[in-house]
């Protein structure tokens, strides 16, 4: 990726060097529930399916996300990101950072597109955007652009 950040497939270790950006992002999941989630996550990790936590050269784990291999309407593989957890910086590095770990996955499982899945139900008096979806979402069409 680069001299800033690793993407690294989740482990029992991983998992708890993560657990404070999972409590940051959600103070209600505590330790066990966060643990219990990343082994029923492994267990059903494929080649075409997992969870991957973006750390910095400190071992600060700054962003997590999971991803499977999906179909869509005509019937080409796109890979599917979802539970995205971000911790925001001052610049756009750990977006970066993110975007290529996507496109890595990508295209090594030979998948055409990217998609992200909003994380959460919309609150009608909350709507938030996800500077870093937006940013992933762009990136992934800049390089199908590229590609045709």
């Amino acid at each position: 990726m680069d001299e800033q950040f690793q993407a690294l497939p989740m482990n029992g270790q991983l998992a708890r060097a993560a657990y404070p950006l999972v409590y940051l992002h959600d103070p209600s999941v505590s330790l066990e529930d966060w643990l219990r989630f990343v082994r029923r996550i492994g267990r059903n990790a494929s080649a075409s399916a997992g969870l991957i936590a973006i750390r910095d050269c400190r071992g600060i784990v700054h962003s997590l996300f999971s991803y499977r291999v999906d179909f869509d309407l005509r019937a080409r593989k796109r890979l599917c990101i979802t539970h995205l957890v971000v911790a925001h910086l001052a610049g756009s590095a750990i977006d970066a950072a993110i975007a290529a770990s996507a496109g890595d996955i990508a295209a090594n499982l030979d998948c055409q597109s990217v998609t992200i899945e909003q994380p959460f139900a919309p609150r009608l008096d909350l709507l938030q955007d996800c500077s870093t979806a937006d940013f992933v979402q762009r990136r992934g069409a800049a390089i199908r652009a590229k590609q045709h």
